[in-house]
């Protein structure tokens, strides 16, 4: 079974975000919608898209690590958490968010840790997954994860180059999503 992968670079501050989301996942009718912004910030700031994919049987999957804790952090509404960074070092033991990072994208991206040891290593990680080239990548393996037919991918603007170019084999189409207003797939 192959996949149907659409790209979707949107602006964070769309006036019109929900509605072209909304539109666009009508147009395409996927299995899967994956945000950059992920499920906790739309919960709160566009529930309209969570109740569409609800009744649309589309699931909803957050593929960006950095944008979910930054997410939680401004939700936490936490005086002290200041970056994502922070609460990373708050919430969580070095020697697990390595693991766990290891685990879920594999040995491969750990490599950019190899030449650092414990507690750098941590310091590294909390480096690496703030830089927008590894988040691009992280956010690509995610996406070569998940599962169905046809998946709709909605990220940055900025990041679609960078993705696309570590998901070329699967052929994915590029869209901006101020593009869904006048949408004929």
């Amino acid at each position: 079974m192959s996949l149907e992968l659409y790209l979707v670079g949107e602006n964070h501050n769309d006036p019109k975000y929900s509605e072209r989301v909304i539109g666009f996942l009508e147009s395409i009718r996927p299995d899967v919608a994956a945000f950059e912004s992920g499920k906790i910030c739309h919960y709160y700031t566009n529930p309209e898209i969570l109740a569409y994919c609800k009744i649309m049987g589309i699931k909803m999957k957050s593929i960006d690590l950095i944008t979910t804790i930054y997410t939680l952090a401004l939700l936490l509404d936490n005086p002290f958490v200041k970056s994502p960074r922070e609460l990373i070092r708050e919430k969580t033991k070095p020697s697990k968010i390595f693991r766990n990072f290891i685990k879920k994208y594999g040995d491969q991206e750990a490599l950019y840790l190899a030449d650092y040891e414990p507690p750098n290593k941590y310091e590294k990680l909390i480096d690496l997954l703030i830089v927008p080239a590894l988040r691009e990548r992280l956010m690509s393996i995610s996406l070569r994860k998940l599962s169905g037919k046809s998946v709709v991918a909605f990220v940055g603007a900025n990041h679609i180059g960078p993705i696309y170019d570590h998901l070329q084999d699967l052929s994915p189409k590029k869209y901006l999503l101020y593009e869904a207003d006048n949408l004929s797939v």
